[in-house]
C-alpha cells in the first residue's frame, strides 16, 4: 500500500443548532480510552451525519494522524466497506491483497479517528470493521446508523429530536401553550431556533414576532423535532405563512419536500429519507410497522400482540425490537411499568400509506 493523501472532512454550510449536550456526550466518550467504536443512532433525518461531523471538527487536534469521513451512503454491497474506506484515505493496494490485513498494518501505528457515515445498509460489513480495530490499538472509529453494529466493545448513543416547548396541538386552528410559560421563552427551544435560522436563509425579513413565535413553535412539535422535517418546513416560508404551514401540516409527508439539490436524494424529501430505511426491513417487518400505524401515540407490547400478529411469521416482541433497533419505533417504560412502542408522527403518517 502506497499512502497518497487523507481525506478532508465535509464542511457544513449551515451552522448546527442545539446539539450542546450530545456533542459534550459523544466528545467525552470519544476521550475516554476504552471506547474504541462507538455508533450514533436514530430514526430517519434526526441529524446523525450533521452532529457526527461536528465531533470530528472538535477532535481534529486529538487525533495526530488525522479523521477520515467515509461515505458509505452509496454503498449497497458490504463487500465494498473496506475498499471504500481504502480510497478514502488516499491508499493503493493491488487486487491480490487482502485487504483488511493490509489496512490493519497501514494504521497499527496511527492515532486515527475513522467515521462511517450511514452504515444501516452494509451491516454485514461490521465483522471487517471488528477486525480492524482488534490489530489497530490507536485507531477509533465513529459510526452513523440506524442501527448499532452489534459488536463486542460497541457503544452507543441514541440521537435524540430536538427539545420541544410544551405545545398542545390544534388540529384545525392554532396551537396553545400547554403550560404557563411566557411566549417569549419558546424561542429558546433549539426546534424553534433551527426554524428561525433555515428560514432566515431563504425569506432575510422573517423574524420570530409575538404573533408567530406560537405557530412555529408548533409546526415544531407536529413535526415531532425532527430536523430535516423541520428545515424543510421552513424553506416553505418563502411561500407560505407560519399559519399555513402549520395549517398543512396535517398531512406532512407530500407537504416536506423540496429539500436542497445538493443534498443527497434521499434529504431532499422527508418520505425518501424514511424509504430508505423502510426498504432496508424484512417483509414481516414491513408488514408489523404499517400495521403499527392505528396506534396514535403508542402501544403496550400487549396491544401489539392483539392487533398486529396474524399472519406474521414473527413473534410481535421479536418484531417490534427489531424496529426499536433499526430506529422505526421508540421504546419508553410508562409510568404504569409498562413497556410503550411509539411512532414518530412522520413515520407513522408513512405507515398508514
Amino acid at each position: 500500500m502506497v499512502e497518497l493523501s487523507l481525506s478532508q472532512l465535509p464542511q457544513p454550510l449551515t451552522a448546527l443548532v442545539g446539539r450542546e449536550h450530545e456533542l459534550a456526550s459523544v466528545i467525552g466518550l470519544l476521550q475516554r480510552s476504552e471506547v474504541r467504536l462507538l455508533s450514533l443512532l436514530g430514526s430517519p433525518g434526526i441529524g446523525k451525519t450533521r452532529l457526527a461531523i461536528a465531533v470530528a471538527q472538535r477532535l481534529e487536534s486529538t487525533f495526530v494522524d488525522g479523521i477520515a469521513f467515509v461515505d458509505l451512503a452509496p454503498l449497497t454491497d458490504a463487500r465494498m466497506v473496506v475498499p471504500t474506506i481504502v480510497r478514502t484515505l488516499g491508499l493503493q493496494a493491488g487486487s491480490s491483497q487482502d485487504l483488511v490485513a493490509a489496512l490493519s498494518h497501514f494504521l497499527a501505528n496511527k492515532r486515527l479517528l475513522l467515521v462511517l457515515d450511514n452504515f444501516e445498509q452494509v451491516i454485514p460489513a461490521a465483522a471487517a470493521v471488528a477486525e480492524l480495530l482488534h490489530t489497530t490499538p490507536l485507531v477509533k472509529v465513529l459510526v452513523t446508523s440506524r442501527e448499532r453494529l452489534n459488536l463486542l466493545g460497541e457503544y452507543t448513543v441514541t440521537v435524540p429530536a430536538l427539545a420541544l416547548p410544551p405545545i398542545l396541538i390544534q388540529p384545525e386552528s392554532s396551537p396553545r401553550l400547554g403550560t404557563t410559560l411566557p411566549l417569549d421563552h419558546l424561542r429558546d427551544f433549539a426546534a424553534v431556533q433551527l426554524f428561525h435560522e433555515r428560514a432566515v436563509a431563504v425569506r432575510q425579513d422573517f423574524t420570530l414576532t409575538s404573533a408567530n413565535t406560537l405557530l412555529v413553535a408548533g409546526i415544531c412539535c407536529r413535526l415531532d423535532g425532527v430536523p430535516l422535517a423541520i428545515e424543510l418546513a421552513a424553506a416553505r416560508i418563502h411561500h407560505l405563512t407560519p399559519q399555513e404551514i402549520y395549517t398543512r401540516l396535517v398531512h406532512t409527508l407530500p407537504f416536506l419536500t423540496g429539500g436542497a439539490r445538493d443534498l443527497p436524494v434521499r434529504q431532499q424529501t422527508l418520505r425518501a429519507a424514511i424509504a430508505w430505511s423502510h426498504a432496508l426491513l424484512t417483509d414481516d417487518e414491513r408488514c408489523l410497522f404499517a400495521r403499527l400505524a392505528v396506534f396514535r401515540g403508542g402501544c403496550t407490547l400487549a396491544a401489539a400482540e392483539a392487533v398486529c400478529k396474524q399472519d406474521l411469521a414473527l413473534a410481535a416482541l421479536d418484531g417490534l425490537a427489531s424496529l426499536v433497533d433499526k430506529s422505526l419505533v421508540q421504546w419508553q417504560e410508562a409510568t404504569t411499568g409498562e413497556a410503550r412502542f411509539r411512532l414518530l408522527e412522520l413515520l407513522r403518517e408513512f405507515a398508514q400509506e
